[in-house]
């Protein structure tokens, strides 16, 4: 069995599941991409961004329990 450490912090946890809103809320301040808040969020820059940086760190991971 693979004991995953922020799966039993429960801190960590809420941490982990509130950094997404504020990155969503937050993300039109971050770089210089030079789009306003609704435009940015209307484009597909924002979810481009994520969804690459979220798939690496899941690789990351799953290379890490094997």
């Amino acid at each position: 069995m693979i004991i995953i450490p922020c799966k039993q912090n429960k801190g960590l946890r809420d941490q982990m599941r509130d950094l997404p809103k504020h990155l969503q809320t937050e993300a039109h301040k971050l770089g210089d991409h030079g789009l306003g808040e609704r435009e940015l969020y209307q484009s597909c820059l924002f979810r481009g961004a994520i969804e690459p940086a979220s798939e690496m760190t899941a690789i990351r991971q799953v290379e890490k329990d094997i």
